[in-house]
């Protein structure tokens, strides 16, 4: 790029830095940064005027449901050498899964910078809306992950049952540990209830 451009953005986000608490950005893009070594790509985040470098990590989320979205990341094993359609994946789950705290739109944007000095928006890439098919796909994952919780609660429940029945009457209120004791009554349908 121009040097006359880059110092400008420089000169504007020191400018962001340094007056405006609050306020959290992601500014991410390629290099080349060391002579004679491939583009590198890097991930920063500004918060409250600090900024990190989050290129070993390989991610990072801001805002209100940041959380939810590393949690996600993390759970998935996300790294920098990550493949490119897990990548995908985990990215829209996260955002997804971001949506849970109050104040999230379902509304994104996504984009890739696959070279240095290229950036190419989703919906410059195909005719169809690549984010509502991958909204699609988050649905179908949405429902096998509760269709396959349904049936643990129902392994849980049998197997808590199970015990239930090896334990001698005499010793049924205290053999288990004292937050959780089984009961075979037929209107607690996991065969779990909690102690008072």
């Amino acid at each position: 790029m121009d040097k006359t451009f880059i110092d400008m953005i420089n000169s504007r986000i020191h400018i962001f830095i340094n007056n405006l608490e609050g306020i959290e950005t992601i500014i991410t893009g390629i290099d080349k940064s060391i002579p004679h070594i491939d583009e590198s790509p890097h991930i920063y985040e500004i918060r409250d005027g600090e900024i990190s470098c989050h290129d070993k990590l390989g991610f990072s989320s801001i805002g209100i449901g940041s959380n939810h979205a590393l949690s996600h990341f993390m759970l998935s094993k996300y790294t920098t050498s990550t493949p490119p359609p897990k990548a995908l994946l985990t990215i829209h789950q996260a955002k997804r899964k971001s949506e849970i705290s109050p104040g999230v739109g379902r509304e994104m944007d996504m984009f890739l910078i696959p070279a240095l000095g290229r950036f190419t928006r989703f919906e410059e890439l195909s005719k169809k809306d690549i984010i509502e098919d991958l909204n699609d796909f988050y649905e179908k994952y949405i429902q096998k992950i509760e269709d396959l919780n349904k049936e643990n609660e129902v392994e849980i429940a049998n197997y808590f049952n199970k015990l239930y029945k090896q334990v001698p009457e005499s010793k049924q209120s205290s053999s288990l540990s004292p937050s959780v004791s089984v009961s075979p009554s037929p209107e607690i349908e996991s065969g779990i209830k909690e102690d008072d």
